[in-house]
C-alpha cells in the first residue's frame, strides 16, 4: 500500500500544471505535453537513479585518478569509460531540474553556494594545494549553464523581435563559453555548450538524446550516459537532494586524505 501511494503522489506531482506553463506560447505547451507522453510512470530509471549511476562514476574515475598506475587496464576502464558517464548525466539533471524547481532563485543560489564549498576540496584533490588557478570544480560548470539558461529564458519572454532575440540568444552563449574558458573551468567550455544543447532540445526528448550525445563526440565514451538517460522516466525519486550535492566535495577531500596518508 505504501508504495502504491507514492506512485500516486508522483504520478499526482507530473500532472500538476506548472505555474510557469502561463508564461509559454502555445508551441511549447504542446512541445512539452509531447515530452510528457514519451514518459511512462512507474518505469525506466528516476533521477534519484541516475544521479546514483553519477555517483558510483565519480567514485571509480576519482579513486582511478589517485591510486591506479596510468596506462593500466584498470585506469583505462575507470577513467575513460566508467568515470566519463557522470558529467553528461550532471548536464542533463541539470536542465530536468532548470524545468522543473519550485523556485529558480534558490536552485542558482545553492549551485553557486556548492561552487564555493568544493573549490578547496577540488583543488586540493587535483592540484594538491589549497587554492589554485589553474582549474575549476564540476559546480562552477553547472552555475555558468543555469546562468545561461536562466538569460535565454529571460529572451524568450520578452517583447522584441526575433531578431533581436536571436542576437541576444547568442551573446549570452558567447558570454557563458567565453566565462568557461577564461577560469579554466572543470571540462573546458564544452560543457557550457553541451547544457545549452539539451536545454534548447528539452521538450524533444529523441532530439534531445541525439543532439546531447552529438556534443559529446570530443569525449566519446561519454556517449555511452545516454543509456540511462534515454531511460528517464521524470519522476523525481529519492528525496534525498542535499546528500547528492554534499557528495561532491566531500569524497574530493576524503579521497585526498586517504592518499596522503598511504603515501
Amino acid at each position: 500500500m505504501g508504495g502504491m501511494t507514492q506512485m500516486q503522489e508522483e504520478q499526482t506531482e507530473m500532472n500538476r500544471p506548472d505555474e510557469r506553463l502561463t508564461d509559454m506560447n502555445q508551441t511549447e505547451m504542446n512541445q512539452m505535453e509531447i515530452r510528457q507522453a514519451e514518459t511512462v510512470p512507474g518505469k525506466g530509471l528516476c533521477g534519484s537513479t541516475l544521479k546514483i549511476l553519477t555517483v558510483l562514476s565519480m567514485i571509480v574515475d576519482h579513486w582511478c585518478y589517485l591510486f591506479a598506475e596510468q596506462g593500466t587496464e584498470i585506469y583505462e576502464i575507470g577513467r575513460m569509460w566508467i568515470g566519463r558517464l557522470a558529467f553528461p548525466i550532471f548536464c542533463f539533471l541539470l536542465v530536468e531540474g532548470f524545468q522543473k524547481t519550485g523556485n529558480r532563485k534558490k536552485y542558482g543560489q545553492r549551485l553557486l553556494l556548492f561552487a564555493f564549498l568544493s573549490e578547496i576540496p577540488f583543488d586540493l584533490f587535483r592540484y594538491g594545494k589549497i587554492f589554485s588557478m589553474e582549474g575549476c570544480n564540476i559546480f562552477v560548470t553547472l552555475f555558468l549553464g543555469f546562468l545561461l539558461m536562466a538569460a535565454t529564458e529571460y529572451v524568450a519572454g520578452r517583447e522584441m523581435s526575433e531578431i533581436r532575440k536571436a542576437f541576444s540568444r547568442l551573446l549570452a552563449l558567447l558570454l557563458a563559453v567565453g566565462a568557461a574558458y577564461l577560469i579554466h573551468r572543470d571540462y573546458s567550455f564544452y560543457g557550457v555548450i553541451s547544457i545549452y544543447i539539451l536545454y534548447m532540445f528539452r521538450y524533444q526528448k529523441r532530439q534531445q538524446l541525439m543532439m546531447g550525445a552529438l556534443s559529446f563526440l570530443y569525449e566519446p565514451t561519454a556517449l555511452a550516459a545516454f543509456v540511462p538517460i534515454a531511460f528517464y522516466n521524470g519522476r523525481r525519486g529519492l528525496k534525498i537532494k542535499y546528500f547528492f550535492y554534499l557528495f561532491y566535495p566531500v569524497h574530493l577531500l576524503v579521497l585526498y586524505l586517504a592518499a596522503q596518508l598511504l603515501h
